[in-house]
């Protein structure tokens, strides 16, 4: 069935009348199923796709993970296998250069061993006999003060057993690092193609890691446990961000395999704390990086835009408990801290997001250009609300999206539409968990509308785009959420379709008496739901003989009920009464 203009006659009662473009499509469902996907055929209830979330990915997230658990940790790593006597201690020797670093774990098969660094004195640098709670596999670093002979000795925790254990360990050369740019001759470069940079951090402060020679392999914190050593800040495809939990040294190992000089950028970023709504301006110098940290709250929205010039931007905020997928926000890994939607296609720098958990924001933004800049950050709590009833008269650039806000109540029948003249619109209505509920559009008519049903109450992020994500043009959108017609029990209730109109009515209804609906539907599709006020559907038993439909149920609640009519063009009558059993005489 095609889309016509919604004008309803009816025979004898009061029907919803509204001179807006609307869809009729199929009378299945729980709605008119007008204009549901592209091709016009889904539409009518307001549902959700049963999808499994894909893992939450970080670009740095290998900086985690324990250090010997490289991919390539067999051609950094030395493995040796031994025995060791109760009491006794197995000893490897190392003739280190200064600021040489030695690593190194241990695991014994059938006793609880532990690690110590030594010097030729004998004097215990380092020791360690569990890494961390549940992990007893003990971790030494140690990094050479002067030229020298080290002992690396592995022996059993508190000498109460032996047997055979394995001992990985890594030799490196670290080089003192600095604040800012430096470079290094290409002949300075490993044989392994690392370069390792140690820096003194103070607990809390953060640093931004960036080469344009290589790419971050490692980090080595004072424990040697990453979790316990630093905050991975996720900061887009530029290099790591970190910050520090604890004061120490920490280790940056670059991998690079090129044959051309070395260069790292390791830099302060600088935190600057906002309120959730505010507008600023940073000062950025040439490749600067800072952080905008703003509270957030669940269920908040925050309403994003960047302005500026040749910059990146990247969120990241507490992980709520949905671990569903986002809406379509354009981030570089799935982010299970909010849903976010693009108001341009393409462009990360305006961006509304719903947050799922209370806490704290954090915005990486970096400045890519060599000169120094000035950024505008606003940050909004609001978007445009969709109003019932109000016919509203809008415009969509190339390449815009535009955003709307609308909430449904319980059991809530509800006509939408949007009518455009010079572009395919597409309407689709996110839970504000970004979960996809309905999408809807019809390329012949250049609109999308349909009749929805909404089960459970709810807030919604309406999206309206163009097919081709390039139209542009005045666009006019109406939601009618329809108001319910009393009808009296027992009464012939005629009734005119059109092709585009539905009728809902309302009548009292009493628990455990058994009713009966007739309908003269023929060969036509005509459907008449019947349901309670929380909107659950009666599912009657059905017979059907000579073009008239009867069905039989028992509510299983008194009260409200309501009547909702609608089916293919044409004319109809319709009656809902109690049943009167048969009687044998």
């Amino acid at each position: 069935m095609g889309a016509h203009f919604f004008r309803t006659l009816a025979a004898g009662v009061a029907v919803l009348v509204s001179a807006f473009a609307l869809g009729q499509g199929s009378a299945s469902g729980y709605g008119q199923g007008g204009m549901g996907g592209f091709g016009g055929s889904g539409g009518g209830s307001i549902s959700f796709a049963d999808e499994s979330p894909p893992p939450n990915r970080n670009l740095y997230a290998h900086l985690l993970s324990l250090p010997e658990q490289e991919p390539n940790n067999t051609q950094l790593w030395t493995s040796k296998t031994a025995i060791l006597t109760a009491g006794d201690k197995v000893e490897f020797k190392f003739d280190l250069m200064a600021n040489d670093v030695l690593m190194a774990t241990a695991e014994g098969e059938a006793f609880d061993a532990a690690l110590s660094v030594t010097d030729s004195t004998n004097q215990i640098l380092a020791k360690n006999d569990d890494r961390f709670t549940g992990n007893q596999a003990p971790f030494v670093l140690h990094r050479a003060r002067k030229d020298g002979t080290y002992s690396l000795n592995v022996i059993s925790y508190r000498s109460t057993g032996g047997g055979r254990f394995t001992v990985k360990f890594r030799t490196l050369r670290s080089r003192d690092g600095a604040f800012g740019r430096q470079v290094f001759p290409a002949a300075d470069k490993e044989p392994t193609h690392r370069n390792t940079f140690r820096l003194t951090l103070a607990k809390g402060q953060i640093v931004s890691l960036y080469s344009n020679s290589g790419s971050v392999a490692k980090v080595f914190g004072p424990t040697g446990v990453p979790d316990a050593d630093f905050e991975l800040i996720p900061s887009g495809t530029y290099g790591p961000i970190l910050r520090a939990k604890s004061d120490g040294d920490y280790y940056f190992d670059y991998n690079s395999s090129r044959s051309d000089d070395f260069e790292t950028r390791i830099e302060i970023v600088p935190v600057v704390p906002a309120g959730t709504v505010f507008e600023k301006e940073l000062k950025f110098g040439p490749h600067q990086t800072q952080i905008l940290e703003f509270p957030v709250t669940k269920g908040g929205l925050v309403w994003t835009t960047l302005s500026g010039t040749n910059l990146f931007s990247i969120v990241s905020a507490p992980e709520g408990e949905d671990k569903r997928t986002t809406g379509d926000g354009s981030t570089w890994f799935t982010n299970h801290s909010f849903t976010e939607w693009n108001a341009r296609y393409g462009d990360d720098d305006d961006v509304v997001r719903i947050f799922k958990a209370d806490g704290s924001a954090r915005m990486v933004i970096r400045s890519l250009r060599s000169q120094g800049q000035t950024i505008r950050v606003q940050n909004r709590d609001t978007i445009p609300e969709w109003k019932d009833g109000i016919a509203s008269q809008e415009k969509m650039g190339i390449g815009e999206v535009r955003l709307f806000k609308m909430t449904s109540a319980k059991s809530q029948l509800m006509r939408v539409a949007v009518q455009a003249s010079g572009f395919v619109p597409r309407l689709d209505i996110f839970s504000t968990m970004g979960v996809l509920a309905n999408s809807l559009s019809d390329r012949d008519n250049l609109r999308a509308a349909d009749d929805l049903y909404f089960p459970n109450a709810g807030e919604w992020i309406i999206r309206v785009t163009c097919t081709g994500f390039g139209g542009s043009g005045p666009f006019t959108m109406r939601r009618d959420v329809p108001k319910t017609v009393p009808y009296a029990l027992g009464s012939n209730l005629p009734f005119k379709l059109e092709g585009n109109n539905f009728g809902l009515f309302e009548v009292n209804l009493e628990k455990g008496k058994r009713y009966e609906l007739l309908t003269n539907q023929g060969d036509r599709r005509f459907s008449v739901d019947v349901l309670n006020d929380e909107g659950e559907f009666l599912r009657p038993q059905t017979i059907r003989f000579d073009g008239l439909c009867a069905g039989y149920f028992v509510p299983e609640q008194s009260g409200r009920h309501r009547l909702w009519i609608r089916g293919e063009p044409g004319d109809f009558m319709t009656r809902l009464s109690l049943h009167k059993p048969p009687t044998v005489p």
